[in-house]
């Protein structure tokens, strides 16, 4: 995702003495890990992170037609494993982005989510370890990652050699017992949209179906009454960002407009769930993408959407009224 930068323009001068800020490397790595996702919001993003890493890793290898490869914890392995056969991550790519927070290989493309150089390493936000192996050009290369005794995170390259699959690069997270059932929920909510849906290994993931009423190229209706989706039971507005879901909720409906408050009581009271959708370009999301950042441009994607949805029902309405009459007459 390109990054929106300011333009600034500040008027400086020699005769003053300037000393820049810079960042306390240890405690940046604390709020990163510890203090950027809500406690409620790990577990997703844990899911959405590396599972929208591997879709894009497919994307640059021109692979986007193929699923990515998950493997969901169990009670016998509890343990979250996402491959991709991508290009895989260079020893180069290792040092210059994959372990340095900020940096990023998709700042500079809408095609790819993220860019903020923070979701690779999001994992260390749940877990003090996790496993890295990736192939590239027919080398393997398997790393752990790890927060040392002095608090700081550290990547070491514990083998190296010849591989005998593809390329790509898998991850693996341990998952808490307690966190299993939670896990595998958010999985299926996020991945609901994708095509293709990602190959699950071992159990199976259990997709619930939505009720469809009425939908356009970039926006359904659905049917809150009949067991939707976890996700659809947050918010009657559902923003997909490159198929990626977020709830908004009441209080972002009533930031947004009184149009877009009244538009989710409506909802709410009819048990109507409307899910709106957007490419990458058009919605801003914030750096912990656990929900949607409402900009002016989001703001103002969610309201136009709001309105074609709007007018969309008002037709639909005047249509089968008249079809009613021409019956009766």
């Amino acid at each position: 995702m390109k990054l929106e930068n300011a333009d600034n323009k500040a008027m400086t001068s020699e005769e003053f003495k300037t000393v820049g800020f810079r960042v306390d490397q240890k405690m940046a790595q604390v709020i990163f890990r510890d203090k950027l996702y809500s406690a409620q919001g790990r577990i997703r993003i844990i899911v959405q992170e590396y599972m929208a890493n591997a879709r894009d890793a497919h994307r640059a290898a021109g692979k986007s037609d193929t699923p990515i490869e998950v493997t969901l914890p169990s009670s016998l392995k509890p343990e979250f494993v996402v491959r991709d056969f991508g290009c895989g991550i260079s020893p180069e790519v290792v040092n210059d982005i994959f372990v340095v927070y900020g940096a990023s290989t998709k700042n500079q493309s809408n095609d790819m989510n993220g860019g903020y150089g923070i979701g690779a390493k999001c994992a260390f936000s749940y877990v003090s370890a996790f496993a890295v192996t990736t192939t590239v050009k027919g080398i393997r290369y398997i790393y752990s990652a790890f927060i040392d005794n002095d608090g700081m995170n550290q990547f070491t390259l514990l083998d190296t050699g010849p591989a005998t699959g593809p390329d790509g690069t898998e991850i693996r997270i341990p998952v808490k017992a307690s966190d299993i059932n939670t896990l595998r929920g958010w999985f299926a909510d996020i991945t609901h949209e994708w095509t293709p849906r990602p190959s699950v290994i071992g159990l199976e993931a259990s997709y619930t179906e939505p009720t469809l009423l009425e939908q356009d190229s970039n926006w359904s209706l659905y049917d809150n009454t009949k067991s939707p989706p976890f996700i659809m039971q947050l918010s009657p507005i559902i923003v997909l960002v490159d198929d990626i879901p977020y709830a908004l909720n009441r209080v972002q409906a009533t930031e947004i407009s009184p149009e877009i408050e009244d538009f989710y009581d409506a909802l709410q009271e009819s048990q109507v769930i409307c899910v709106m959708r957007f490419r990458i370009a058009e919605i801003t999301v914030p750096p912990n993408r656990e929900t949607v950042d409402l900009t002016p441009k989001t703001k103002e994607a969610i309201l136009l959407t709001s309105q074609m949805v709007g007018k969309h029902v008002i037709a639909a309405g005047k249509a089968k009224v008249a079809a009613a009459v021409t019956l009766d007459n």
